[in-house]
C-alpha cells in the first residue's frame, strides 16, 4: 500500500480491484511491503472491494496477507472473505481463529 492517506486502496494488478477503507483505519509507516500499512482497531474498521467475476475462482486460488494481531480475538476475525448469500452462505475465507490459528475455508461454492 503506497497511498498513505485517504480511503482508496489501489490494486496494481490487471483486474484493478481497488478497495475502500471503512471506519477510518490509521495509516502507519513503514509497511511490511510497500510504504504504508493499515492499522485496524478490530471494531468497525475494514477494507472492502466491489464484487467482480475474477473473485469467483473455478480453479486454483492464492490468498496472501501480512497480519500482526495485537490482542487475542474473542471470535473469528476475517482476514480475507468473499461471501455470497443466496439461500445460504457460499464463498471462501482466510481467517484468524480465537485460538490464534490461521485457517482457510471454502463454503458451498457452486
Amino acid at each position: 500500500m503506497d497511498e498513505g492517506s485517504g480511503t482508496t486502496l489501489v490494486d496494481s494488478s490487471s483486474p484493478a480491484n481497488n478497495g475502500t477503507t471503512v471506519g477510518s483505519p490509521t495509516w502507519v509507516t513503514p509497511g511490511k511491503v510497500g510504504s504504508y500499512t493499515l492499522s485496524l482497531s478490530g471494531s468497525g474498521q475494514y477494507a472492502t472491494v466491489a464484487d467482480a467475476s475474477c473473485l469467483n475462482p473455478s480453479n486454483a486460488i492464492t490468498l496472501a496477507a501480512w497480519i500482526k494481531p495485537t490482542k487475542s480475538a474473542v471470535a473469528t476475525q476475517y482476514i480475507i472473505k468473499k461471501a455470497h448469500v443466496t439461500g445460504g452462505t457460499s464463498g471462501y475465507e482466510l481467517s484468524l481463529a480465537s485460538s490464534g490459528l490461521v485457517f482457510f475455508r471454502i463454503n458451498n461454492i457452486g
